[in-house]
This record gives structure tokens, C-alpha cells and sequence, in this order.
């Protein structure tokens, strides 16, 4: 057994790590691959997407035929966050609740680590691997694009990564924060992935639902997606929101992480 427990965190699950990573790659590769035959469709996919029900998936990109709007539509509106927050979440759940649930977190508590060094160094792992699949999104990607001469910016590719990675942590950090309260595998898995749900909701319909356009800001998914990155660059606020969103969520894991009783 490996004695450091960052180090631990990521041997346990590099295995994971790496199928998730080829199987988001093959993902990536496959949607840039389909993208000339939805550059030729035209009008009929725009049309198709300027309904008023679809829009409110798409957001501000109608124009499915570009390669911001296609890769917008396809992948970083719903299924790449779906994938890494579902990954991030595994993590977060495996790292605290998992382990308790196993009998191994109370075996970790009695050696001379402290419970703060525990979960920092648990929480630690969370970012280097959510960060990491981020990066393979980013990557594969990138390698798509070049390869069929895909006419987009690899700056804004790496903007919308980096805010891909950053929304998959927050989830994570929440089901690290749900385990740390309460110990119980099922509630840091059912408790990030209903907030995650109704965080889309609230985004992706603020634009025809009032209600839900003042509630928008509430959501992690407003942060991460409006004014597309992949077209507009970086909104260092919306940045600097979803890294405090991440850190509260760390820092708050560790302080009840700390003070509860595990017996």
C-alpha cells in the first residue's frame, strides 16, 4: 500500500482514469469527424435549431453548420459536462463515503495523519484527475480539429476546457462535501446529480421560463457556458465564480470532514 494518500487516490484509480480517457477521446474524435457532413446541411439544420424548444438548448449558438456551433450543440453544451461531472462525481464519492463504506476511511482516521491532511490530500486527487480528463477533452479535441481543418480557435477550445474542467469539480467537490457530512454512498452520488440536473434546467430554459432567468445565476452551468468561451474567450468572472465555487466546497469538506464522528 502506497504510504501517501494523494498518491494512493490516483494509483487506485488510474485504471479508470485511463479507460474514461480513451473513451472520451474516441468521443471527441467521432463528433469532430461527423462535423463536414453537418457543414453541407445548410439551412435545414438551422431552421431545425432556431425552434423556439431547441433554442433553449443551443442558447445563443443557432448556427449548427460552424464549427463553434457544432461543437457547442454536440458536445460541450450537455454530453462532455455530463461525462465529467458523472467522472468528478465517481471520484468525489469514492474518496470519502466509498472508502467509509468499505471500513477503510475509519483505518485511515487512526493513523497519525490528520484528518485535515486526509481530505486535503483526497481533494487534491479530485483536481489532478477531473483536471486531467479536462485536459484529454482539450486534447483530443484539438488533435480532431487540425486533422480535418476545422476552422476554430485553439485558444477559445482551451477556454471552454478549462471551464469544462472547473464545472466537473464542482460537482466532484459537492459529492466530496455530501460524503463528508454524512458518510452515505448513495447520498454523494443522488445529491450532486440532482443539483447538476436542475442547474442545466434553470440555464438552459432562463430563456423562456422568467422564473428561471432570474434563478439562472444559481446555477454552475450559467458560469460555465453563457457567452460561449468557444467563441468569446474567457469571462474572468464567471471564471473566478466557478474557482470559488470549487474552493468553498473544498474547504467546507474539510471542515466537516474534521469534526465529525465517524463511529
Amino acid at each position: 500500500m502506497l504510504k501517501n494518500i494523494f498518491l494512493k487516490s490516483i494509483h487506485d484509480y488510474r485504471w479508470a482514469t485511463l479507460w474514461w480517457s480513451i473513451g472520451v477521446s474516441l468521443t471527441s474524435a467521432l463528433i469532430v469527424a461527423i462535423y463536414p457532413d453537418y457543414s453541407k446541411a445548410g439551412n435545414e439544420l438551422n431552421e431545425l435549431f432556431n425552434n423556439p424548444a431547441m433554442k433553449a438548448f443551443v442558447g445563443e449558438i443557432v448556427d449548427i453548420t460552424t464549427p463553434e456551433g457544432f461543437l457547442t450543440m454536440e458536445g460541450y453544451n450537455l454530453f462532455f459536462p455530463v461525462l465529467i461531472i458523472i467522472f468528478s462525481v465517481m471520484l468525489g464519492t469514492a474518496f470519502v463515503s466509498g472508502e467509509e463504506k468499505e471500513g477503510t476511511l475509519e483505518m485511515l482516521t487512526a493513523t497519525p495523519v490528520s484528518r485535515a491532511s486526509i481530505i486535503a490530500q483526497k481533494c487534491s486527487a479530485l483536481f489532478i484527475l477531473t483536471i486531467f480528463l479536462g485536459f484529454i477533452f482539450f486534447i483530443s479535441i484539438t488533435i480532431g480539429a487540425i486533422i480535418i481543418n476545422m476552422d476554430v480557435s485553439i485558444v477559445n477550445i482551451t477556454n471552454i476546457s478549462i471551464h469544462l474542467a472547473l464545472l466537473g469539480l464542482v460537482f466532484g467537490c459537492l459529492s466530496l462535501f455530501i460524503g463528508s457530512i454524512t458518510g452515505v454512498k448513495s447520498y454523494s452520488i443522488g445529491v450532486p446529480a440532482s443539483i447538476a440536473l436542475i442547474s442545466y434546467l434553470l440555464n438552459a430554459f432562463s430563456s423562456s421560463i422568467t422564473l428561471f432567468d432570474t434563478l439562472k445565476y444559481l446555477s454552475p452551468f450559467y458560469y460555465y457556458i453563457d457567452k460561449n468561451p468557444l467563441i468569446h474567450g474567457l469571462n474572468p468572472w464567471h471564471t473566478i465564480t466557478l474557482i470559488s465555487i470549487v474552493t468553498i466546497l473544498a474547504l467546507v469538506s474539510l471542515f466537516t470532514f474534521k469534526n465529525r464522528n465517524l463511529t
